[in-house]
């Protein structure tokens, strides 16, 4: 017998030794009594509800092209381009200056309702009976996210909202369900991901842009994103390491920063909604094909999922959220 077929034999036979040691294990028969699993989400007509879930970016708002939006339990949003493209996280601010991410409010109340995400939030900062409805929708053209905040019976609060992160980095699965880790922490904002991005604010028209570099370094390709903010917002840029803590993030405003995020503030008046969005502006002559299954399905042509003939402005937005409704 040669000396390999001996250390063949002798490998056969330790793993047939190592397997006869191991305990024996059962099969499990897939069972009404070991399948249980509490219920998480409630139908309710159209919506599927949770009450102060605890899941980020698990709920996925998709058009007919590659862009996304993931919401999730929490009122917080990450914008998929494809490739990371920033993330909005809002909050209130009371009469006191104490200020909370709704991420942290007392109940959040999260309906599903296809296509759209719809927040109902409770919170001491609104006083007595007082509630924000946030409802979040992809725009109807073109790549982007529509928020509307309509604040019922609130103390006086005002409305702060952060945005920043987006540096195109792309994932190994597209931030799908497989990669390294949850979708609750793969998009969460890190500062370093500010380092790129260029803000610049237009204070009389209640807007910004938001633009980075993505790409290798001998072909880069830029990217630019509006944002549109209610009349009267204040518009700023705060520091990126401070973005888990609003009081902290808002001290930062005006103090020079490697990492910048956008940070906005607008005073709420009770029964007046305000909108946030963010489009992206693509670049001259990009296409964004539209999936050949979606399109068999719903009927949607190139023209619903190509790019904005125009840009939008605030005013736009109210007919803008009604058509995402429409749609």
């Amino acid at each position: 017998m040669s000396h390999f077929s001996r250390t063949l034999c002798r490998i056969v036979y330790l793993a047939a030794a190592l397997a006869a040691l191991a305990p024996a294990r059962a099969a499990t028969p897939m069972l009404e009594t070991n399948l249980d699993r509490p219920l998480r989400y409630t139908p309710e007509g159209t919506d599927f509800v949770i009450t102060n879930g605890q899941e980020f970016f698990n709920r996925p708002l998709y058009t007919n092209t590659a862009f996304r939006v993931d919401g999730g339990d929490k009122p917080e949003f990450a914008l998929y381009l494809p490739g990371r493209g920033g993330n909005l996280r809002i909050g209130i601010v009371n009469a006191t200056g104490a200020s909370k991410w709704l991420n942290d409010a007392a109940q959040v109340v999260t309906r599903y309702r296809p296509g759209s995400l719809i927040y109902e939030i409770s919170d001491p900062f609104l006083g007595d009976g007082g509630k924000l409805t946030l409802t979040a929708m992809v725009l109807p053209v073109g790549q982007g996210l529509i928020v509307r905040v309509e604040p019922a019976n609130t103390a006086p609060v005002t409305l702060v909202w952060a945005y920043g992160g987006a540096n195109g980095q792309s994932l190994n699965r597209g931030g799908d369900i497989g990669e390294g880790q949850s979708v609750s922490r793969e998009f969460q904002l890190q500062p370093s991901a500010c380092g790129g991005d260029q803000i610049t604010i237009n204070g009389s028209s209640n807007s910004f842009w938001l633009q980075y570099a993505s790409g290798n370094a001998t072909a880069p390709t830029s990217t630019s994103i509006l944002g549109l903010a209610p009349p009267g917002s204040k518009l700023a840029i705060g520091d990126a390491n401070q973005w888990n803590a609003p009081d902290n993030l808002l001290a930062s405003v005006g103090a020079a920063t490697n990492t910048p995020v956008l940070v906005g503030q607008v005073p709420l008046t009770a029964g007046t909604p305000v909108y946030l969005a963010l489009q992206r502006n693509p670049q001259p002559g990009e296409t964004a094909p539209v999936d050949p299954t979606y399109q068999e399905i719903t009927g949607e042509g190139p023209q619903s999922a190509g790019t904005p003939t125009t840009l939008l402005t605030y005013a736009d937005l109210p007919k803008t959220f009604d058509a995402a409704e429409a749609r």
